[in-house]
């Protein structure tokens, strides 16, 4: 930054500071004031961060708005037909017991907690008879492993 000096006739001198402010300097005295282009780029800098308060305020909503049909904690549905789903339920099936195989999956959610929960509503049958039967399942997929585990299942 540069600054320029001036020696008035008073013997006071005033240095300009092309930045925001104007000083004046006497032996007895000193005083500060604000120059008409100090107070033009406090103008311009207030409408920048104006500016940029709507501009951040703006992203926001739309993350918001992109969020809006999930809620952390809170069920959301699955694609019965997903490889992940068919492979969850595989899962369950084979631990319910390893003579059972998945005919289809009904309906699957999923939570996002401390880890993954899956609801799932599938329908089993044994590998050596035609009786089906509906299961409620609950397998939980525990944060930082590659493995399942089944917490709670209901069959009817």
């Amino acid at each position: 930054m540069r600054l320029t000096n001036k020696l008035h006739v008073d013997g006071s001198t005033t240095i300009n500071e092309p930045c925001f402010v104007k000083r004046e300097f006497n032996a007895s005295k000193l005083t500060t004031d604000c120059t008409k282009d100090a107070i033009n780029r406090r103008s311009n800098m207030a409408a920048i961060s104006c500016k940029i308060l709507a501009l951040t305020a703006l992203v926001t909503m739309v993350q918001a708005a992109s969020l809006d049909s999930f809620t952390f904690g809170g069920k959301e549905p699955m694609d019965s037909n997903d490889l992940e789903v068919d492979e969850i339920a595989n899962f369950a099936a084979n631990d319910i017991g390893s003579e059972y195989s998945v005919e289809s999956v009904l309906k699957a959610q999923k939570q996002v907690v401390s880890g993954i929960n899956y609801f799932l509503t599938i329908r089993i049958s044994k590998f050596s008879s035609n009786q089906a039967r509906t299961c409620d399942v609950v397998v939980v997929d525990p944060p930082g492993t590659e493995s399942y585990s089944l917490t709670s299942f209901s069959c009817y």
